[in-house]
């Protein structure tokens, strides 16, 4: 209990002395007064997620399917989405593993692929929320239900937008408003 009373009055300290920095004051309290200072900060929000997300993409190359991993087994569950934006594919591999895969489902076949013995190739990825597998091909006995050949165009094309610069640009964009929100209430007001 004494420990617990001990934290709580250091956590109040810490707070404290953090309402009393300039830039607290700044960005906290007198860009609350005005009605524009949310607005500031949802554009900066925007354009630091768009710099983020950019540049991790920039980091996920386009890989030869000799260069993915490959993994066979039957395939227990297709499409459970839970959250996110893609499907999933569970594989029970020939060692008794089971693996999660992210991939998108476009045709009736792919959602009939439970119970069916299959080959997956995928790259691992790092997205916002973290790293994850996505499949690029899957072939079912001899026939292939995705096809890496028309994938890979797509994905070459579009990894060809996304430019190291671009990230450069959207952070600074991300950071002029709040500049803009320094420069207005960087003067203390008589009743800070």
């Amino acid at each position: 209990m004494r420990m617990n009373d001990r934290s709580r009055g250091y956590g109040k300290r810490v707070s404290a002395a953090v309402r009393d920095t300039h830039l607290y004051q700044v960005f906290v309290v007198r860009a609350m007064r005005r009605r524009t200072s949310v607005a500031w900060y949802l554009i900066s929000g925007w354009f630091a997620i768009m710099a983020l997300t950019w540049g991790i993409e920039a980091m996920n190359p386009v890989l030869d399917l000799d260069q993915m991993d490959m993994a066979s087994g039957v395939v227990e569950k297709v499409g459970d989405v839970k959250r996110g934006c893609c499907d999933k594919l569970y594989l029970r591999t020939n060692d008794g593993e089971l693996k999660k895969y992210d991939w998108t489902i476009y045709t009736e076949e792919q959602e009939n692929l439970a119970g069916s013995n299959v080959r997956v190739w995928s790259q691992r990825q790092i997205s916002i929320f973290g790293m994850r597998d996505v499949i690029y091909q899957v072939q079912s006995g001899n026939q292939y239900v995705v096809d890496y050949k028309n994938i890979k165009p797509n994905r070459k094309k579009g990894k060809d937008q996304y430019d190291p610069w671009v990230v450069g640009i959207l952070g600074s964009i991300a950071v002029f408003p709040l500049l803009r929100v320094w420069w207005v209430n960087r003067k203390s007001e008589l009743n800070d």
